[in-house]
């Protein structure tokens, strides 16, 4: 009759082993979290292709707002954007209401 090898003998246990420890973990877990709620909230008007928005983290409650036609533009933290532009490099954009090919 022939003896199983050792490493047959070994592995099964462990496998077995491991898939216990698996189970055991995967049983407390949520595998379907709900989803963050997000919400979506106006803080200013009158941009022009806005493409994002940041803010410097320095107590001011500004933020950056940068437009597709070349200006980043201002938010104070009542929600008004400034008149003049933070940078303006609109000189150098192309026109996006201009249909390229």
């Amino acid at each position: 009759m022939k003896k199983n090898s050792p490493f047959i003998s070994y592995m099964f246990p462990a496998i077995g082993f491991c898939m216990a420890v698996a189970m055991l973990l995967l049983a407390g877990c949520n595998i379907s979290p709900t989803p963050p709620s997000l919400q979506i909230e106006l803080f200013a008007r009158g941009f022009t292709n806005p493409t994002a928005c940041a803010s410097p983290h320095d107590g001011s409650g500004r933020v950056f707002v940068t437009e597709q036609t070349g200006t980043v533009r201002v938010v104070d933290s009542t929600g008004n954007v400034l008149k003049e532009p933070f940078i303006d490099i609109s000189a150098r954009m192309v026109n996006p209401f201009v249909a390229y090919d």
